[in-house]
Order: C-alpha cells, then sequence, then structure tokens
C-alpha cells in the first residue's frame, strides 16, 4: 500500500489508496449463465488482467438515477453540500456561471475530472 499510495507523476496526479479490512466471502462458484449475465470489457492489451464491468441493463441504477436528478431538481441543491462535495461547482454556481442544476454540475464536474486528467498525463489533445 505504501508504494501505490507513494506513486505520483511529474504533473502532479497522485494516487490514493487504504487498506480494506473488511471481511468478503471467498471461493464463491457462479454458474455459467451467471458468468454469461455480467456485462463486462476486456481490454486489448492484457485483457484478462484489465476489463471494465458495466452495470446490467436489469441494473436498479437504471431506475435509481433518473429518480435521483428528478428529486434534485424538484428540492434543489444545498449550497453547503455542493460547497463540501464539489467545491470547484460550487464556486461557479456562487458566481454566476454555473446553474445550480444536477445535470449541470454532474456535466462540469466531468469536464473537471478530464482536464485534471489530460493535464497529469501531459497530453496535448485527448
Amino acid at each position: 500500500i505504501n508504494l501505490i499510495g507513494s506513486t505520483k507523476t511529474k504533473k502532479g496526479l497522485t494516487v490514493h489508496c487504504d487498506f480494506d479490512s473488511a471481511k468478503y466471502p471467498v471461493q464463491i462458484k457462479l454458474t455459467d449463465e451467471q458468468i454469461e449475465t455480467i456485462n463486462m470489457s476486456e481490454y486489448d492489451e492484457l485483457g484478462q488482467w484489465n476489463y471494465v464491468i458495466y452495470p446490467n441493463k436489469s441494473s436498479s441504477y437504471l431506475v435509481t438515477a433518473p429518480k435521483l436528478l428528478m428529486n434534485l431538481n424538484f428540492y434543489g441543491i444545498n449550497l453547503s453540500l455542493l460547497s463540501q462535495f464539489m467545491p470547484i461547482q460550487y464556486t461557479k454556481v456562487r458566481e454566476g456561471g454555473l446553474e445550480n442544476k444536477p445535470e449541470a454540475l454532474i456535466k462540469d464536474r466531468i469536464r473537471n475530472t478530464i482536464d485534471e486528467y489530460v493535464f497529469a498525463t501531459n497530453q496535448q489533445l485527448l
């Protein structure tokens, strides 16, 4: 953990890791049918170690995310919470440069994350 936790690029990208001491079940066997339902895609290089698992279409996320956005639009987003969890967007909202609406906040935070990644990896174009 110390080796991973001390990783840093020349541009300042740092890695944070924590030790998870929770106990998890081991030796769980999946059936072939269960394995087939996993929405997974492997990378071309070392795909057996590098892959992404996506939510299944039947995932509750597809139901809960729109409901969450609907509730946030209806009730609004508290500025003190926004300042704590999305400080850059909070500043933009306070200065009038960004609307305090869930979709606008999410898109702006994604843009910030991509910008930080591009800067940290010293890429001119993404």
